[in-house]
């Protein structure tokens, strides 16, 4: 997610009709856009249209020398300092503008609903409670141990086993069912409601879903989404997710590489790492981008290698710090690799934590502003949401290390699998 969260904000806004004029491809086609934010919020609007038309406005603007067409207008989150833990965001309602002849688009940046908080998606068959939990930050930075979520989504029936989430840089939720075989998008504006039962904005499917497990947004804004029954991971481009359509079909497909692809994660180079949740494999790749620009069967350009007492069994999801170490957790151990050994041929982690307890059951990361580490506990007998301070993560290896906080709560009562700061934060890669 840009460093921490890719630049991509989705959802379609109302749909704006040009104001006059026939057009044509020859200049006579122009988008005004008229941008307006509080004193201190420097907007950033990514616009993109026909023929691979891509442009970044930072202030009010007239776009000029158009193709007709659909044009997207896609406002990327503005970071404001929150609580110590999260930072909260400002943004603006994305916009869908049909440009023949002269049009016009204004966009109003305001604080960004549900920033601040860190979310739980709940992996559980929906039986009519809410299973997407928002958490308010400052409430994190308490010793008391049962939190209330402040945001319940997910009680629809069409969020069924949610998986896995993400957020893109326009702070719109995106949650993966791997039961349903289903992309579900919350719109930034949907994400305060205290409604359980609220639909998300839009329900996605393709038919290269088949237990879609893990999300990550790249820098240009596309999604790539791991498949964890049929071994391909596959990526959509941020055109095709602005896009109305309610079927998508990937640009890019990476396959007969892997057993079980699980966790996704980009670094700061752009990197994308892929965890083999096999114990067939017991691997995470490492791809440069050159070999992720295309669809194949590129060999990985690093590769960790697992399957003893000190090094991954099954890797299930993944997670950089703020150094740039890959960090891995394996159901019971949380291993971390040092970013000077991610591109040896030999790399082994340099830290290895085991619960201090043999019943927890570790699953998703994620890293807070002053570099404590989130993971869920998703032992269906517990449903824990645990901290591990930055003076608790250089154990070594072989480890038994108490958290230094844990946090349940009446609403946490199925297993925890999905988990992300809005916003993320900045010093980080890309999730």
């Amino acid at each position: 997610m840009n460093k921490g969260m890719a630049w991509f904000v989705l959802g379609l806004g109302a749909l704006l009709s040009a104001c006059s004029g026939n057009g044509d491809s020859n200049g006579l086609n122009s988008l005004q856009i008229t941008l307006v934010a509080p004193s201190g919020v420097n907007p950033r609007v990514v616009v993109l249209g026909p023929n691979n038309y891509r442009q970044t406005v930072t202030a009010s603007t007239t776009l000029t020398s158009l193709a007709p067409g659909n044009y997207y207008l896609l406002p990327q989150s503005v970071r404001k300092s929150g609580s110590a833990i999260i930072d909260t965001a400002y943004s603006a309602d994305p916009q869908t503008v049909v440009v023949s002849g002269s049009a016009q688009a204004k966009l109003t940046y305001v604080q960004a609903p549900g920033s601040g908080k860190v979310w739980v998606g709940m992996n559980f068959i929906n039986s009519g409670t809410p299973l997407i939990l928002g958490y308010d930050g400052g409430g994190l930075g308490m010793s008391n141990p049962a939190l209330r979520a402040t945001t319940r989504l997910g009680q629809d029936a069409s969020v069924d086993d949610p998986q896995d989430l993400a957020f893109d840089a326009g702070g719109n939720l995106w949650v993966v069912s791997r039961r349903q075989n289903q992309l579900i998008q919350y719109t930034v504006s949907q994400l305060d409601s205290n409604d359980p039962d609220l639909k998300p904005a839009r329900v996605l499917t393709s038919a290269d879903f088949d237990g879609p497990f893990g999300l990550a947004f790249d820098e240009e804004g596309g999604l790539w989404v791991s498949n964890f029954t049929s071994g391909k991971v596959v990526h959509f481009s941020a055109y095709a997710l602005a896009s109305a359509s309610t079927t998508l079909t990937p640009d890019r497909t990476l396959q007969k590489i892997f057993y079980n692809p699980a966790g996704l994660a980009f670094d700061s180079s752009g990197n994308l790492w892929v965890a083999d949740g096999s114990t067939s494999a017991n691997k995470v790749y490492g791809f440069r981008p050159s070999k992720i620009a295309s669809s194949g069967s590129p060999a990985p350009d690093f590769t960790l290698t697992g399957g003893t007492d000190t090094t991954p069994i099954a890797p299930y999801a993944l997670a950089f710090d703020a150094g740039g170490n890959l960090w891995v957790s394996t159901l019971d151990w949380l291993f971390r690799y040092p970013k000077s050994e991610l591109s040896s041929t030999a790399a082994k982690p340099d830290v290895q934590l085991q619960t201090d307890t043999p019943s927890y059951l570790f699953g998703a990361m994620a890293f807070d502003n002053e570099g404590n580490l989130w993971v869920t506990d998703f032992n269906g007998s517990q449903n824990l949401l645990l901290m591990y301070a930055p003076s608790s993560q250089t154990s070594g290896l072989g480890q038994q290390v108490k958290p230094d906080r844990s946090f349940s709560g009446p609403d946490l009562n199925h297993p925890p699998y999905g988990l992300a700061f809005n916003m993320a934060p900045a010093n980080l890669p890309l999730r």
